[in-house]
């Protein structure tokens, strides 16, 4: 085997290529700075995908409405809750909450409104995704309006006596009159002679005491 000969020392030419990788494999080992603890670990992304709900017009009265929206682009789980009047479900509308409650990519998640009785009525409340402390204002978090308007009152109530006949006579100085109101919406008043009367809420039905003037 070839010897390099230089000053009196002698040296393996393999020796010395085999001393001069050791050191380069310790150097580059030495780089790293201990260990595991180079990097930081990636931050989850708790911000989903913008939606939007279907809001709803011409709704019937005193009726339940849903709008959905599917939860994407987060990769932890977040918080998801309404605000007003609504409720919301996240399992196909089995089950309606106020709660705050956790989501994940992939979950449906519903918001439902009750129209408002009287005509042309609306009611809003949003819906929010997103972040984890559970504010419609956190870091993260997305929502949008859902609005329900109660058609127009196109149609005017039905009215009826019941009580007494056109036809009856009496000579008593009060005649006790009683009848049936129905509309499709919530009835704003009833007056009978002047004076406002209350209908029974559930029937339609009221009744009012008229006094009679002679002549």
């Amino acid at each position: 085997m070839a010897k390099n000969v230089h000053g009196g020392i002698h040296m393996n030419t393999r020796q010395s290529f085999n001393a001069a990788l050791l050191a380069a494999f310790l150097a580059v080992s030495g780089c790293g700075g201990g260990g595991d603890g180079g990097g930081a670990d990636p931050v989850a992304d708790i911000t989903p995908d913008a939606f939007a709900l279907k809001d709803i017009k011409d709704a019937d009265p005193g009726k339940f409405y849903t709008a959905s929206m599917k939860v994407a682009g987060v990769d932890a789980a977040v918080k998801a809750g309404v605000d007003g009047d609504a409720e919301f479900s996240i399992d196909g509308g089995k089950t309606w909450r106020t709660e705050m409650v956790d989501v994940e990519n992939g979950d449906e998640v519903m918001i439902r409104l009750k129209s408002k009785g009287e005509a042309s009525g609306t009611v809003n409340a949003s819906l929010f995704v997103g972040g984890t402390t559970g504010s419609p204002d956190a870091e993260g978090a997305v929502k949008d309006n859902f609005q329900v308007v109660t058609k127009a009152d196109l149609e005017k109530p039905e009215l009826a006596i019941q009580f007494p006949p056109a036809s009856g006579i009496t000579n008593a100085a009060t005649i006790l009159i009683r009848g049936i109101v129905r509309d499709d919406f919530e009835l704003q008043s009833l007056t009978v002679n002047g004076d406002s009367v209350v209908p029974d809420s559930d029937t339609g039905q009221w009744a009012y005491e008229l006094t009679l003037v002679a002549g």
